[in-house]
């Protein structure tokens, strides 16, 4: 649940869960058995990254960030939990998002843009994942006015200042959904038309975590057998 000060307060004072909702979670994390610590969250956790693109572009956001009213607008209690897990080699910390009506599998690190604490190719850095479906109907950059053709020039510039981001998918709906064993998570996105009726669905990929690894690799990128 989220206990957001608004926006524009001190970093002394900003918060996005709150001193007991950030002592409950920590006290889980040291303290669960279980393999997978999997969070659910209301808002994207991790960064989405604006800055460093042009300018002239116009994208959504305060020129820092895509969304600063997710975790990234109150980065430093985000951060600050990312190192926790960290500091404590917490394994297994899966994220389930929502809120942005598009797909995401990112991998998650405090400090996910500098080279000497992540590392883009290999994921070494990354403290756990993320895995966010799109909405099922509701509106992406598709209904936003931006054309269809342009989203795969839109994925890639975000992707390049995003070095943590593997998928991104901006215009098609669905859902997604998990398989998990004791040795790994795979996260797979399924995507069906919204405005005509259809029994038709298609595959868009899947991501597999394994178990003590901390970080997305592809699973399959063909539909399953069922």
């Amino acid at each position: 649940e989220s206990y957001r000060v608004k926006e524009g307060n001190d970093s002394v004072t900003k918060t996005f869960l709150g001193k007991e909702q950030i002592n409950w979670i920590q006290n889980e994390l040291l303290n669960a058995t279980a393999t997978w610590k999997i969070m659910g969250s209301q808002k994207m956790v991790g960064g989405w990254y604006s800055k460093g693109l042009p300018k002239k572009l116009k994208f959504a956001g305060d020129g820092t960030f895509f969304d600063p009213s997710s975790f990234d607008g109150y980065y430093e209690e985000r951060d600050s939990l990312l190192r926790f897990i960290g500091n404590n080699r917490i394994d297994n910390f899966f994220v389930v998002s929502g809120d942005m009506h598009m797909s995401f599998t990112m991998n998650l690190s405090p400090a996910p843009k500098d080279r000497k604490q992540y590392k883009r190719r290999t994921g070494k850095g990354s403290v756990g994942v993320e895995f966010m479906p799109t909405s099922i109907s509701r509106g992406n950059l598709d209904e936003s006015g931006i054309p269809k053709l342009a989203a795969p020039t839109v994925v890639r510039i975000s992707k390049s200042v995003n070095p943590h981001h593997h998928y991104m998918d901006m215009v098609r709906h669905g859902y997604g959904i998990m398989d998990i064993t004791p040795q790994r998570i795979v996260a797979e996105f399924w995507y069906s038309p919204v405005l005509e009726m259809s029994d038709n669905e298609e595959f868009g990929g899947g991501y597999i975590v394994k178990e003590g690894t901390n970080k997305w690799r592809w699973g399959h990128t063909t539909r399953p057998t069922k």
